[in-house]
């Protein structure tokens, strides 16, 4: 869920696009034509003619709704049954929530669809899978809203059969008269009083995070909120929350960002305090850049790694990028350690930044992770002491020519080539002239090229942050997202056969396929709620 921050800022034009076209897409991009209706420009300047097959069962088409609600859903991969493969849990802005198997099938008992509830009612942020009853099985709790303009707010704990755990829904009350609402970041499943059972976090609007126990019964010191900064605003939080053992205790903590301009940093105990040396202020801006954690320089104590953007001044109108002058405070990026103080060293300074956070992986092996963090159009690493590993910074090509909007998803590490060794992966989005195209891009962990990337879908925009997972046991993984058709178009579930590049066998063409081509519409016959006519 994204929101305009109280503060004027002058943001990075990328990040500004990124916003409109994740977050408001039905309301802020220029109209879309599906992509059955428009012939695709395969002339077009900087086009990549080229795709890798589709994975058998898919794609997998879902309604398009009449209403406004939000065009970003999710995909979670989990193994659900204990087969050691991933299923598919998918959120639908349409609606409902539906779990796959890796062959396209749907599991018996889903889609859930919440037509009980006031409509609009539709899931918010990624589900959070884990067993929350003990029973050893997968369970699956996810955020749904309902209704508008006041929301109502439920919390759905379901068995991966889809049925309800005892004691689940929950609805999550507010006693004041403003506008509530679940954010659109990730439910979290985590033990918080160590008790050995798993908790259920849940972030609200206004900077709430709630707490609960299995049973849906608030944890005591919960809710969390950071209250007014010294201006008297209350921050929103639109970056995910993360779970980590920050103090060494074998407790799990909570560290959370709020978004804007200035905001704090912080971390919390499992019972809601504040830990020593929390929150720390950042003059700069956050977005949806997440706090990342890690032992960065293998002396078994964790850092906590935080990207910033740029504040260009008091404008909030776009302007062309890099602006002149350049920005009153430069984006950063910061390593803290446990006792809220920044590392030696730290922090470095970006040129732009990005809406996204850092992402931190063993690139080499050496058993330490790097750091790495988008900047505008370079992907840069670096170590614990900040210098850069070899390859680094990493410079996309071969990106979109002409567009009039573009958003990327984060930077995604996983093995890409069966080869047992991380790779880089980003997905853009743009829109130009009314048409939609999506470009993925694949990279060594050295920024050397791979085969067959990148590579075009035309006619559609990601509604979902890539998942790479094997869904056909061949030892490589395959490219897993929810998508759009265009702006104002129904949504699909893709899945691209990753292993067909290295086999050289079944590459489709750029274009989306068509709608109508075999594929299962979820739930039958066109029937539920905000159907169009």
């Amino acid at each position: 869920m994204f929101h305009v921050s109280p503060h004027r800022v002058r943001p990075h034009l990328q990040a500004l696009i990124a916003i409109a076209t994740l977050g408001l897409g039905v309301l802020l991009l220029p109209a879309g034509r599906p992509p059955s209706a428009v012939p695709v420009d395969t002339k077009l300047q900087g086009s990549v003619p080229k795709a890798p097959a589709f994975a058998a069962g898919f794609p997998i088409p879902f309604w398009r709704t009449v209403d406004f609600r939000p065009r970003q859903g999710s995909v979670v991969a989990a193994d659900l049954n204990g087969d050691g493969r991933h299923e598919l849990v998918v959120s639908v802005p349409n609606g409902q929530v539906v779990v796959f198997h890796p062959d396209g099938s749907r599991i018996p008992g889903w889609p859930r669809t919440f037509e009980t509830l006031t409509q609009p009612a539709f899931p918010m942020g990624d589900a959070g899978v884990g067993d929350l009853d003990g029973d050893g099985s997968p369970d699956i709790v996810t955020c749904v809203v309902s209704g508008v303009p006041m929301r109502r707010n439920f919390l759905y704990a379901m068995r991966s059969d889809g049925t309800d755990l005892p004691g689940w829904p929950i609805e999550l009350r507010d006693t004041g008269s403003d506008y509530y609402s679940c954010s659109g970041v990730p439910t979290l499943l985590a033990d918080l009083d160590g008790d050995g059972n798993l908790d259920v976090i849940r972030a609200m609007n206004h900077g709430l995070i709630l707490a609960f126990d299995r049973q849906g019964r608030p944890l005591p010191g919960w809710p969390v909120r950071l209250g007014p900064d010294n201006n008297g605003r209350v921050r929103e939080i639109g970056a995910d929350l993360l779970t980590v053992d920050l103090e060494g205790d074998h407790h799990r903590d909570l560290v959370f960002v709020e978004s804007g301009l200035g905001p704090r940093l912080a971390a919390v105990s499992g019972d809601g305090r504040l830990l020593p040396g929390f929150p720390v202020w950042l003059p700069e801006i956050i977005d949806r850049d997440a706090p990342a954690a890690a032992d960065l320089d293998g002396d078994g104590r964790l850092e906590l790694v935080q990207a910033t953007m740029p504040f260009y001044g008091d404008s909030t109108e776009p302007v062309p990028e890099p602006t002149a002058g350049g920005a009153l405070i430069p984006a950063a990026l910061h390593v803290i350690r446990p006792d809220g103080s920044s590392r030696p060293g730290w922090p470095r300074q970006l040129r732009l930044g990005a809406s996204w956070g850092a992402v931190l992986a063993d690139l080499d092996g050496d058993g330490l992770p790097e750091i790495l963090q988008q900047d505008g159009g370079q992907l840069l690493g670096f170590d614990a002491a900040g210098n850069s590993p070899p390859g680094f910074p990493v410079i996309v090509h071969r990106d979109f020519v002409r567009t009039q909007s573009v958003s990327t998803s984060p930077w995604v590490v996983a093995d890409l080539n069966g080869d047992r060794r991380p790779d880089l992966m980003q997905v853009w989005s743009s829109q130009y002239a009314g048409n939609s195209y999506m470009r993925v891009f694949g990279l060594r962990a050295t920024g050397n090229p791979l085969r067959g990337f990148p590579f075009d879908a035309d006619g559609m925009l990601a509604a979902s942050r890539p998942v790479l997972t094997d869904l056909d046991g061949d030892g490589v993984n395959d490219l897993v997202m929810l998508i759009s058709d265009g702006a104002n178009g129904g949504w699909r579930l893709v899945a691209w056969n990753l292993g067909s590049l290295l086999r050289g066998t079944g590459t489709t063409s750029p274009l989306s396929p068509n709608p109508s081509m075999p594929g299962r519409q979820l739930p039958g016959n066109d029937q539920g709620p905000n159907r169009p006519s």
